[in-house]
């Protein structure tokens, strides 16, 4: 079983959950991931590239599941072990906030106010 497979394999068993709040990331992505078997999800995906856009979908797909379950069903073994498997397999990053380019410089006088 590839990494991607067991990633896929993981929403779905959160999916049960899920379906039962209303704004399940599941369903805000419907059709970003199967809901057949994941053997058939992965065995379209060819090439590294599209394997690596696919975990990442999937990786915000669980980032999403999971927090969203963790108050109704963190202490299920269920969402325990896919959180393991989560923190096992993804790396959260914040965005960086950069500064616009300019093309002029600002004079003193804006920054003393």
């Amino acid at each position: 079983m590839s990494r991607l497979q067991l990633l896929v394999e993981a929403v779905q068993r959160l999916q049960p959950a899920a379906e039962h709040r209303r704004a399940s990331p599941l369903r805000r992505t419907a059709g970003a991931l199967p809901g057949g078997s994941s053997g058939h999800y992965v065995y379209r995906i060819k090439g590294r590239a599209a394997t690596d856009a696919h975990l990442q979908v999937v990786g915000q797909v669980l980032y999403q599941l999971l927090d969203e379950l963790a108050q109704p069903y963190g202490q299920e073994p269920v969402y325990q072990v896919v959180r393991r498997l989560f923190t096992d397999n993804f790396r959260l990053t914040m965005q960086l906030c950069r500064p616009r380019p300019t093309t002029r410089s600002l004079p003193a006088a804006a920054i003393a106010g």
